[in-house]
């Protein structure tokens, strides 16, 4: 009488057995395929890179998300001193918010390397941030902040960089690698930058001090002309005295220099003087003292051009220390980023050499047999005969009759060969009549038209 209440209970219970077992069930099914854990077997042990790279990329593909196989193929790589494939797995795993150090590290490796030193920067403080005691994230590091300290225009680091450099500087800097590379590269700047700018400075100075001697130069050479013109007219002055003492009467003319120079006319058969004796003792005492004055201006001249001739040694001597300054400078026209050292992220205290890794080759393809190499050669012959390049799919009929002459295809390329001779024959018929229309269009008389204006 009551057996159907006990139905819904039994379904009851039989959809909650159904439900445990499904519970049960689920996490067998999320559990990693044990092929995984071979493939990440093998990237741990093997000591050949391909084997590894290959391993790699068949478990990447199954389980993109799996962490401790990214850090496992990372570390495989670092320690085959290959970091520049571990970029791939240090990306994955910031890309998955793994806090791994020597991820950030392989990371700022790749971006110092490419010049990128921000990037660099940002990633170099988050991997000593993790892991403070590592040598070669330090040394990256240090040399990274003594570029970011010298830098006039602040880069545009991350906060985040900023705030771990705050917190961990004063345990970085008790580190030997941290003190080691900050010398370097402080020695580094010093040899580029420091040297680079006073040599600037002695150019500046020396350029400032040859200003200087072309100015006194010029004023020496305006004294040297100066004395010249005054020499030139005390000369012009004693020969027109003389004129007076042996000539009288006559004309005015004007010497070099503007000089006014008076010439009287000598007088018929006189050959003394034609001045009065006190005259004649007053020209003879003024020519005296003019010829004082030009021993004077002479003796002023020789100390001026003695000058001269010193400040010209001076302003060679100082041209060639301008040019040395010069060519030094060029010498030492080096980026302090070039001193740069990146090391890899250090595995278990050990940082692995880099070494050069080159993908493994492309086995050749098999060869195919004679028959399958002429009908690709049929086909690739009728494409162009398709595509009406004719001489280049009869040369490929040819080839073919010749290599392989006893295949089925060679039956088809005879019939292929055929119709491109004939469509070759008809394009040079049709090529040779159009030869023969443009020579008879040249042949006819011109014709006169006659243009009128309405």
């Amino acid at each position: 009488m009551n057996d159907w209440k006990r139905i819904p209970l039994l379904a009851l219970a039989a959809a909650a057995l159904l439900l445990t077992a499904a519970a049960g069930a689920a996490p067998a099914e999320e559990a990693a395929p044990p092929e995984t854990d071979t493939l990440l077997q093998a990237i741990r042990t093997t000591d050949d890179a391909r084997t590894a790279i290959a391993a790699y990329a068949k478990a990447n593909t199954r389980d993109p998300d799996n962490i401790e196989l990214h850090q496992a193929h990372l570390r495989r790589m670092l320690e085959l001193g290959l970091p520049q494939v571990a970029i791939h797995p240090a990306r994955a795993l910031v890309r998955l918010g793994a806090r791994d150090a020597k991820a950030w590290g392989v990371i700022a490796y790749h971006h110092g390397r490419a010049e990128e030193y921000t990037a660099a920067f940002d990633a170099a403080a988050r991997a000593a941030a993790l892991e403070p005691d590592n040598p070669s994230l330090l040394a990256n590091l240090a040399q990274l902040l003594v570029w970011y300290d010298r830098q006039v225009d602040v880069p545009p680091v991350s906060p985040a960089a900023l705030r771990a450099v705050e917190r961990h500087r004063p345990q970085w800097e008790r580190h030997a690698a941290f003190t080691a590379a900050t010398a370097r590269m402080e020695k580094a700047y010093e040899s580029t930058v420091g040297l680079r700018e006073r040599l600037r400075a002695d150019l500046t100075a020396l350029d400032l001090q040859l200003q200087a001697i072309r100015r006194e130069g010029a004023v020496i050479q305006q004294q040297v002309q100066a004395i010249d013109r005054e020499l030139y007219t005390l000369r012009a002055r004693i020969d027109e005295l003389e004129d007076e003492k042996y000539y009288s009467g006559g004309g005015i003319y004007r010497g070099p220099g503007g000089v006014i120079i008076r010439r009287p006319y000598r007088r018929w058969g006189h050959r003394g003087p034609v001045v009065s004796p006190y005259r004649l003792r007053e020209i003879e005492d003024e020519i005296d003292e003019i010829e004082d004055a030009i021993d004077a201006l002479q003796l002023d001249r020789r100390v001026v051009v003695a000058r001269g001739v010193a400040l010209l040694g001076e302003l060679r001597e100082n041209e060639q220390l301008a040019e040395q300054l010069s060519a030094q400078l060029a010498r030492t026209d080096e980026r302090p980023e070039a001193f740069f050292r990146w090391d890899p992220p250090a595995v278990d205290g050990q940082v692995v050499e880099r070494r050069e890794y080159v993908p493994a080759r492309r086995s050749d393809p098999e060869p195919r047999a004679p028959a399958q190499e002429a009908r690709a050669r049929l086909d690739l012959a009728r494409a162009y005969f398709h595509a009406a390049r004719y001489d280049r799919a009869r040369s490929i009929l040819l080839d073919l009759l010749r290599t392989w002459p006893h295949t089925p295809e060679a039956v088809d390329a005879e019939i292929l060969l055929v119709r491109t001779d004939r469509r070759l024959a008809q394009l040079e018929r049709e090529r040779q009549e159009r030869e023969r229309q443009e020579r008879e269009q040249d042949a006819r008389p011109p014709v006169d038209l006659e243009y009128r204006l309405e």
